[in-house]
Formats: C-alpha cells, structure tokens, sequence
C-alpha cells in the first residue's frame, strides 16, 4: 500500500484532469493531489468504489482556480429583494400563525 511520486503527464484517477509534474500512484490508479487519493481511500475504506462507475472521474477538481465573480448574482438587486420578500412573508405567516387567524 505505498505512494509512488513520479514525473508523468496522466490524468487523475478521482477527478480526471491532468497530473501536471508529479502524480501520486496509489493502488494502480494515478492521482493528481492528495486530496483526489484520500476521497478514493475512504470511498475504497467503505466499499463505495461504485461511485466511479457513475461517469469516468466523476470527482470534482480542487486545483482548478475559483471564479471570483462565482457569487456575484447574489449582490444583484432583483435577488436581494426576492429574498426580503421572503423574510416578509415568513414574518407574516408567523404574526398570522400566533394571532390565530
């Protein structure tokens, strides 16, 4: 059960994208991170290994840079009202619910 780091250009057992530089080899299967092999370990630990027959490298990449604009739609106007609409609401149902009517 040991780890292997090697210079290869593979792709990666959990999340498909390709091994850039080193890669970690774990159970004949190639890892792009630690993170990649240690969800394969505790999927492997609790026999849900079927998870990988769902799509080839079905995991989601960590290395992957994050869109810094990702959650912007939720400074815009439209949702802010919408969801003080829905503290309104809620505040009203509550009032109705303890006034009993």
């Amino acid at each position: 059960m040991g780890k292997v780091i090697s210079e290869n250009n593979t792709v990666c057992y959990h999340c498909g994208e390709e091994c850039r530089g080193e890669r970690i080899h774990f159970h004949e299967k190639d890892f792009c991170c630690v993170g990649c092999k240690s969800v394969f370990e505790i999927l492997e630990q609790n026999e849900l290994c079927t998870y990988y027959s769902i799509t080839r490298s079905p995991g989601v990449s960590q290395q992957l840079p994050r869109v810094a604009s990702y959650y912007d739609f939720l400074d815009d106007v439209m949702v802010l009202i919408g969801e003080l609409w829905y503290i309104w609401w809620a505040l009203v149902s509550v009032l109705y619910l303890l006034c009993g009517v």
